[in-house]
């Protein structure tokens, strides 16, 4: 292009302004506004130029670039938008001719290893595949110090003498890896830290006091290993695995013996704990799990004891009885725990004469009061739910026999049900044919008798008939046999779920998402019992006894009172459930559960004579509502779901390591991946699920 010369401008109707440097020209009139801009005419392929004048070329590129974005810092706006506008296939060959690489950072890479349970040997594998694909992950050292440092020196993993079962039965002791925390005291300070730093401490809208950290302390045995763990109760999921820390662990059962080897280290610094200050905020310690364990916890023999309860001396025949019946029982507390059971120790320790100090047999492991031991709601639920729902088989199944006996199924018999109905058509035939040969032999008898009496002597005609009574009686035997087995086959039933009324409660059970746990006695687990609580499921549940029986009139009443029972049974327990699992409640929350649990316990004394009411129905009724209105927090809140989740991650590490033969170092290795994806560092760095847009 030639410069615009000064006549050649007075002959243009534009007004323009030259650039002579850059060979820019902008017009100002009539117009919008136009920009020229000089373009090197390319005489050779790019591919073949030099170095520095590719250079060149890509600064007349950027000039053009900010002229055309009209404006300097938009010009990255326009660079994005052109890479956009490539096809995904030339996207991926640009940044490999390019020799681009996406860097991750060292924190987000042992994000990733922690949360998904990577060893070291497949992340130096998905580092080889990502390479390929221009993903780059940190060194395999950066990420080490990186872990030593999150985790500091804070964990010990060793062999220590825990007590086992041996195959002759006897106890002996024997090795077993035992991971712990030497200084549990810094690592709640640490995780304090850090929750405040990114800010996730939080004092759930004034249910905790302004000047207290809430911390659980808890234990539970799952999948061979047993765990002691703490959690910071002033975050916003105190029950999530992400915030349960665990501080002891080994692999044993947790007797009484064993618990002792692996806590007895923390007994001085729990009392510590319990009497310390982390910034301005007085800590104050609790104490969850099921109630087996909170009993080993304070020393008590258990629930087999005369005194089973944990809070209170009820008996063991007192439980049976309402509230009303028996009245309020005498509280226990840590020191009449203490002073019972040195009297029990200065008595000369007898167990069978544990009863006379209210069975206190060992000491108590930590001095946490009472009134800061976490009502175990979840295994409330569980256990109270399973008798209503034991109770609820045990009805559908006597259903079942008596449909049974009405239709006495087809010959055609395929399941067990089928051939108990069976059975029950082939007894009412065999009594009527063993009937009818009773009375033939009966009848040949005393024919041949009166033969012998006329003839004044045993004739062949006698003999004869005497002889054809003998082979009924021998039918007649063989008949009662049948009979008797007949019984007995009867009398064995059939399994429960061959019954129409059962095949309704688990055809109800797979709508709803549900499923028993085989191995474990056909108990729910507690997100289940949750799901069969709803009040549709409720009714649901209930109403599969007026479908299997609506074709037997003669039946149908009985069915009635089986559905209108178990209906209401189930819909006041489900309202109790609802209001003692929350997080919050208020003082009319409080009193509505009370009426609530009143009207269980008045239904359930009314509909189920004669059932013994459980240990854990005495805490629903007898120390729920104390415990509520004492801390102003729900079970959902203050519970044991913690301890029991944490299982399925510790689960899915011991499979990731399963190739390490050495206990001790399969363990430390869990144990390291468990404290990093507890860091609240690593849970910020984990990038959330997008939202899914709900139709």
């Amino acid at each position: 292009m030639k410069r615009v010369t000064a006549a050649a401008q007075k002959k243009t109707p534009y007004k323009c302004s030259v650039e002579p440097y850059d060979w820019f020209i902008h017009s100002v009139e009539r117009c919008k506004p136009l920009t020229l801009a000089r373009v090197t005419a390319p005489k050779a392929p790019v591919s073949d130029l030099s170095v520095r004048t590719r250079k060149r070329r890509v600064q007349e590129l950027q000039k053009t670039r900010k002229i055309l974005s009209a404006g300097p810092m938009d010009s990255d706006i326009l660079l994005q938008d052109e890479i956009r506008a490539l096809t995904k296939e030339e996207k991926q060959q640009l940044l490999h001719d390019a020799g681009i690489t996406v860097d991750v950072q060292p924190i987000h890479e042992l994000a990733m290893k922690s949360m998904l349970g990577i060893p070291w040997y497949r992340l130096r594998i998905l580092r080889r595949w990502l390479k390929q694909s221009g993903v780059c992950l940190g060194s395999e050292r950066k990420q080490r110090a990186l872990c030593k440092e999150l985790i500091g020196d804070n964990l010990e993993v060793e062999l220590a003498p825990f007590s086992f079962k041996m195959p002759n039965g006897e106890e002996g002791l024997r090795g077993a890896a035992y991971g712990y925390t030497p200084n549990l005291t810094s690592k709640i300070v640490q995780l304090l830290e850090q929750n405040e730093k990114e800010g996730k401490l939080t004092w759930h809208d004034g249910i905790i006091p302004n000047d207290q950290i809430w911390i659980k302390l808890g234990g539970d045995k799952g999948g061979g290993l047993f765990k002691m763990i703490f959690q910071i109760v002033n975050t916003p999921k105190p029950n999530s695995v992400h915030n349960t820390c665990v501080f002891s662990c080994f692999e044993a059962d947790d007797t009484v013996t064993n618990l002792h080897v692996a806590l007895d280290r923390f007994r001085s610094e729990v009392d510590h704990i319990s009497r310390m200050k982390w910034r301005t905020y007085t800590l104050k310690l609790f104490l969850t799990g099921d109630l087996e364990f909170l009993s080993i916890m304070y020393g008590l023999s258990g629930a087999s004891g005369k005194q089973p309860c944990l809070f209170c001396l009820i008996t063991l025949d007192q439980l049976g009885m309402s509230v009303d019946r028996r009245g309020s029982c005498v509280p226990r507390s840590l020191d009449s725990i203490i002073l019972d059971h040195q009297s029990f120790i200065e008595a000369g320790g007898n167990l069978k004469r544990a009863k006379w100090y209210n069975n206190c047999i060992h000491d108590p492991f930590f001095n946490i009061p009472l009134s800061q031991v976490c009502i175990p709601g979840l295994h409330i639920t569980q256990g109270i739910f399973q008798k209503l729902f034991s109770l609820f088989e045990r009805a559908c199944h006597n259903l079942d026999l008596k449909l049974a006996m009405h239709w006495k199924a087809s010959p055609m018999a395929k399941s067990q049900y089928d051939v108990y109905s069976q059975t029950l058509k082939d007894l009412d035939s065999a009594l009527i044919e063993l009937e009818q040969l009773n009375q033939e032999a009966e009848s040949v008898q005393q024919l041949a008798t009166y033969n012998a009496i006329v003839a004044g002597a045993v004739t062949p005609i006698v003999d004869e008939l005497l002889e054809l009574a003998g082979n009924c009686y021998k039918r007649v035997q063989v008949q009662e046999e049948k009979v008797k087995t007949l019984r007995e086959t009867i009398q064995m039933g059939f399994n429960l779920e061959e019954g129409p009324c059962i095949k309704g409660i688990e055809s109800c059970l797979t709508s709803f998402g549900v499923c028993r746990q085989r191995y474990y006695g056909g108990i729910f687990v507690g997100n289940h019992v949750h799901k069969i609580l709803k009040p549709a499921n409720v009714d649901t549940l209930c109403s599969c006894v007026l479908k299997a029986t609506e074709n037997v009139p003669e039946l149908k009443l009985e069915a009635v009172a089986v559905h209108q029972k178990f209906r209401t049974i189930l819909m006041q327990f489900s309202e109790c459930h609802v209001l003692y699992d929350s997080t919050v409640l208020t003082q009319d929350d409080i009193q509505h559960l009370g009426q609530a649990i009143k009207n269980f316990f008045c239904s359930f004394d009314r509909d189920f004579k004669g059932i013994a009411r459980t240990l854990k129905m005495h805490i629903l009724e007898d120390h729920m509502l104390e415990w509520l209105s004492m801390h102003q927090a729900g079970c959902g809140l203050m519970g044991e779901q913690g301890a029991e989740s944490i299982h399925a991650k510790f689960n899915s590490s011991l499979r990731t390591y399963s190739g390490i033969k050495d206990p001790v170092a399969k363990l430390k290795c869990i144990l390291q991946d468990h404290y990093l994806s507890i860091s609240p560092h690593m849970t910020s760095a984990v990038p959330p699920p997008k939202k899914r847009k709900h139709m």
